[in-house]
């Protein structure tokens, strides 16, 4: 009798009806969400118009009991039964949440229990047109791969990093310091991948989308913020060598830990093999049906240091979504007559450097090009700036209305792809644009293409080193500066290089994707 009470015990402790995925073969996995949003997700029985739903649950402390209800409207083919909730107390198990006022429900007042993807909340289901769910780490059997850190020690480095799941925020926590390779007497790197090394996985085909989506945040404030994405298709290879596309991004710290979406165009990859760039992969853009290995991987060569970076989620995008229409945008400068400005550069000789830079003005575009050196006394990389008239006499619109700032450019040449964007808000006072200024950090792959990136105003600060250029302080504009720019500044600072920057445009726009922010890269 003893034994088979605790036979008893054991199976309903490894069963009950709406738990989370894996889902049993009964049950559906059922996500719940509004305009096309992924709220939360419950493996919801199968069930038919005469069938009682099952109320086997997960244990609960609370004392109430939830609704259950079989229903059509639910599941995508069959009737599923839901446990049903009011906003009178929180009539859920434990560990999920009563979605009344998130998620459509049977009635006024009342809806599903859910375990709400609490981070991933923001993603689109797979049925939206304009984006392609690639992982996830909420348990959702369609997105959830297995991920193996890969780090230098391949290659006789001392670099480490660990990976896990914290399943209670839907988060994949990568965690890691690169270090200096000995006989390189230079950073390393730490890589993520999935499924794993020498290991692949039949990916989602991306082919109709645009770029990529990282959605994620890091945690260290004095972390590196350099990362790259890569993908291994069948495609890429030849003889024994397996190409990778690899495009870098940047994941600054964010002392509000905002998950946000950081989006990589495929016009930013590069083919490489051993870090390596090659000529004989395919274009990227064929291979999107072919995807066999993702990954995230610190930027190389880069710097060493700790990081810290949670993932909400990986997909691909159609890149009309992230930000509004041109048509709902505040022209700050543009060369097509519109918001017509005085542009002129400046270059570190005045601080005895040897960098130069010069602006040209062509047809519907200006060009900003250059070369930055290393200032002999400082022995580090110089600057140039390409920046509008004199403060005094400029006129920008207000756009405190807006998210951020878009910026309409091409890299064309040069081996330089770090920039930094600026404003000023002050008409009289020299130093606060030369030296404080708002400014913020962007990239932008060699391409033939004009693309967009986005800046939103929390990735500006008037805090920064006249070293370097790095933010030494996060302090983002007012709506008091945002309505006072007198001019606009693109920086070369900090590395030395070639560069030739097109600029098509300069506005203000408010992001439209459910995210709180989208950064293209």
């Amino acid at each position: 009798m003893v034994r088979s009470a605790i036979l008893m015990v054991l199976a309903q402790l490894s069963f009950a009806h709406y738990g989370k995925p894996p889902c049993e073969a009964n049950e559906q996995e059922l996500h719940l969400g509004g305009d096309g949003y992924d709220k939360g997700v419950v493996c919801a029985p199968l069930c038919n118009q005469t069938s009682d739903c099952p109320t086997d649950y997960p244990q609960k402390s609370w004392g109430g009991a939830p609704v259950f209800e079989c229903s059509s409207k639910w599941g995508d083919k069959s009737p599923v039964c839901v446990m049903s909730c009011d906003d009178t107390g929180p009539a859920c198990p434990d560990a999920m949440s009563c979605s009344v006022h998130d998620l459509p429900g049977p009635g006024p007042g009342v809806g599903p229990c859910i375990y709400e993807n609490r981070a991933n909340s923001e993603v689109l289901l797979s049925s939206q047109v304009d984006q392609v769910p690639i992982a996830t780490f909420d348990g959702a059997k369609a997105t959830t791969w297995p991920w193996e850190t890969v780090n230098d020690p391949v290659m006789g480095g001392q670099s480490t990093s660990t990976f896990h799941v914290d399943s209670s925020n839907g988060l994949g926590v990568w965690d890691g310091e690169v270090r200096i390779v000995p006989f390189l007497k230079a950073p390393g790197f730490c890589n993520l991948q999935s499924p794993g090394l020498r290991k692949t996985a039949g990916f989602p085909d991306l082919t109709n989308m645009d770029g990529i989506v990282i959605r994620g945040r890091q945690t260290n404030s004095s972390g590196l913020s350099h990362f790259n994405v890569q993908l291994m298709t069948k495609g890429a290879k030849r003889l024994f060598k397996q190409g990778v596309y690899t495009a870098d991004f940047k994941i600054p710290y964010d002392a509000a830990g905002t998950i946000q979406n950081f989006v990589v165009p495929w016009a930013a990859f590069k083919c490489t093999w051993r870090g390596e760039n090659i000529t004989w992969c395919p274009d990227i853009k064929t291979q999107l049906n072919q995807v066999t290995n993702i990954g995230l991987g610190t930027f190389y060569p880069g710097k060493a240091g700790r990081f810290h970076v949670e993932l909400a989620a990986i997909f691909a995008t159609k890149l009309s979504g992230p930000v509004s229409s041109s048509d709902d945008g505040i022209d700050l400068a543009t060369f097509d007559g519109k918001a017509t400005h005085a542009w002129k550069t400046e270059s570190d000789p005045v601080m005895g450097g040897q960098s130069d830079s010069t602006w040209k003005l062509e047809d519907g575009y200006g060009e900003y090009s250059g070369t930055c050196r290393i200032v002999p006394s400082l022995k580090a990389p110089g600057f140039t700036i390409a920046l509008t008239e004199n403060p005094l006499m400029a006129h920008f619109p207000d756009v405190s209305s807006a998210s951020g700032i878009v910026l309409g450019v091409r890299n064309v040449g040069g081996n330089v792809t770090d920039f930094k964007f600026a404003f000023c808000d002050s008409r009289i006072n020299y130093y606060r644009c030369q030296f404080a200024s708002f400014k913020a950090d962007f990239s932008v792959a060699k391409s033939d293409t004009f693309s967009e990136v986005f800046l939103p105003w929390s990735k500006f600060s008037d805090k920064w080193s006249s070293y370097t250029g790095e933010h030494t302080a996060e302090d983002p504009p007012k709506a008091e500066n945002l309505k006072a720019i007198t001019q606009l500044q693109i920086w070369t600072e900090g590395v030395a290089g070639t560069f030739q920057l097109q600029v098509k445009y300069v506005r203000a726009k408010k992001a439209t994707m459910a995210s709180d922010i989208t950064i293209i890269v």
